[in-house]
């Protein structure tokens, strides 16, 4: 157990305690708290930035402290974004140290769902292994900046988030033995300060993790935001980006489905669902509000296990898919009758899936349950002719219709 008390005080951390003005906040700039070597094979330096109240002014002899990770789908980012920025005044103002981490990036994502899924892993390595190293590094000159090593938060967005939960639960050999092999071990990279990673609390927009389990490994409170329309996280689970085809990415659970696993740990969360909204979900101030009350319930030890739900006035999910599920991908096509489909959508329905020949017969129909935004099935429809077929999904107002051709008469699935 943390010791927390002596943070639940009035007038410090909560929401309306702006105790110091911007001019009272202060930055050391480019720290480097590592070095290792990048996707190209250099040699890199990595770096953070730390944020504190003027000591002249704080009395505190010591402080909470926010590591802030960046998003940008592990190639892109930086650390000095205006969003961390202004998040890091937001917060000292309140009494936090606030330190953004660099980690490194790289990986060809020109066109992420062409892109080679071993190489996006091993970014998300070097991301999980730069992450735990900025962490050692904190703990061994926090007192530099007053840093209570009991209490660091964990603050991510988009790959942001990822790098929090791989950083906070992986064991060697969770993310791939080839890349423990090939990038060292987890803790093997950037530093060699010795301290293990155990945040009081981790805050993500856009979370991911790729195996529940590893939730029973630590009980940690999150505060978590998500769009159910996110089209790069999936909400609940998917493959990440929603990459299918031509080139299928790992399956991920979203914030979704890491509050129900948490909700049956029995560990405390709290949950911003934005109903109908994309990857953004919620905006910067609705994180500073939610954050500052999360984390002062947390220093009282009063986290309880909440539930929000905003409904937007626009539906991302409605507006890609013009308002009606569409069938996105068929692969392998061709193939001998068993194939994936993938669909999205701006609503869970039922879906009538027909098979039609190059006549214009019903073959086959099938009814199934499409749930929001994007869905991927796989099929079994082996022993017709080889042939061109044609596969309509959706009702006779809004479908989608799209060639199947069978090259080989595969094992009858039906």
């Amino acid at each position: 157990m943390h010791a927390r008390a002596q943070y639940c005080v009035e007038g410090r951390y909560g929401v309306n305690d702006t105790i110091f003005t911007q001019a009272d906040v202060r930055l050391d700039f480019d720290l480097e708290y590592g070095r290792a070597v990048d996707w190209l094979g250099d040699t890199v330096a990595l770096k953070l930035d730390v944020y504190y109240p003027n000591p002249a002014l704080d009395t505190a002899a010591l402080r909470p402290v926010i590591l802030y990770l960046h998003g940008g789908g592990f190639h892109a980012g930086s650390k000095s974004n205006q969003k961390g920025r202004e998040w890091a005044i937001d917060f000292v103002r309140r009494g936090y140290v606030f330190v953004a981490a660099d980690y490194r990036l790289g990986w060809p994502a020109v066109d992420s769902c062409a892109a080679d899924t071993a190489l996006y892993m091993r970014a998300v390595y070097r991301a999980t292994q730069d992450v735990r190293a900025a962490y050692r590094w904190m703990v061994e000159f926090s007192e530099s900046w007053g840093i209570d090593t009991n209490q660091i938060v964990l603050l991510g967005t988009s790959a942001g988030s990822g790098a929090a939960m791989f950083a906070t639960y992986s064991a060697e050999g969770d993310l791939g033995a080839y890349l423990t092999e090939e990038l060292g071990p987890l803790d093997g990279s950037g530093n060699d300060y010795r301290h293990a990673i155990n945040p009081v609390a981790i805050v993500t927009k856009s979370a991911a993790l790729d195996n529940l389990a590893v939730l029973s490994r630590k009980n940690i409170p999150k505060l978590m935001f998500h769009g159910t329309c996110d089209l790069t996280v999936p909400y609940t689970n998917g493959a990440i980006f929603h990459c299918y085809a031509p080139d299928k990415f790992i399956d991920i659970y979203g914030s979704g489905d890491i509050a129900a696993e948490m909700e049956r740990l029995g560990q405390c969360y709290t949950l911003y669902k934005n109903v109908g909204q994309g990857h953004g979900a919620v905006s910067d101030d609705t994180v500073v509000v939610y954050m500052a009350e999360f984390m002062q319930s947390l220093f009282c030890d009063n986290c309880e296990t909440r539930f929000y739900e905003r409904i937007s006035k626009t539906d991302v999910c409605a507006d890609r898919s013009g308002k009606r599920t569409t069938l996105e991908f068929i692969f392998p096509n061709p193939s001998n009758g068993s194939f994936q489909i993938v669909l999205s959508g701006p609503r869970d329905e039922v879906i009538p899936i027909e098979l039609y020949d190059s006549a214009g017969r019903l073959l086959i129909l099938e009814n199934r349950e499409f749930l929001a935004p994007v869905q991927r099935w796989s099929i079994n429809w082996g022993g017709f002719d080889p042939g061109v077929y044609f596969l309509r999904v959706g009702n006779s107002e809004r479908s989608t219709v799209k060639p199947l051709l069978i090259q080989s008469r595969g094992p009858a699935g039906l």
